[in-house]
């Protein structure tokens, strides 16, 4: 098994978890230098940009996630359309950014990461940089 929960906190995630319930799936880590103060500053550092980075993703995740059950039982005019659609591009360029910062990391089990923070094919599928 390749999970590790998170050690950070947040105010929840998805399905209400806090975000320190959420796993980080790795089997390789860059490896420390446990003498070099620069190295365990550098990984902290990492750390923390990488969990602001998975924040903004579960909050975009949110976002979309909240306009859907507002807008489910009608059927969507052309701004709620385009609405819509912003949203999964930034949620989809949020995933992205993560999903770089994981490799950047080295940190593997990615259809675990997918699964876990309940991430939907329709943005996986647009996941990449906003067209601007």
């Amino acid at each position: 098994m390749c999970r590790e929960t998170f050690k950070h906190g947040s105010k929840g995630g998805l399905s209400g978890r806090p975000l320190q319930a959420y796993p980080v799936t790795a089997t390789r880590v860059m490896p420390i230098d446990s003498d070099n103060p620069l190295a365990i500053e550098i990984r902290q550092e990492m750390a923390e940009s990488y969990f602001a980075a998975c924040k903004k993703m579960v909050a975009s995740l949110e976002t979309l996630k909240a306009f859907d059950l507002t807008v489910a039982s009608s059927t969507l005019d052309n701004e709620q359309i385009t609405r819509r659609s912003e949203l999964l591009e930034e949620a989809g360029e949020r995933a992205h950014f993560v999903v770089i910062q994981r490799e950047a990391m080295q940190l593997s089990c990615l259809e675990g990461f997918f699964e876990d923070y309940e991430i939907p094919d329709e943005v996986r599928k647009r996941m990449g940089p906003r067209r601007r």
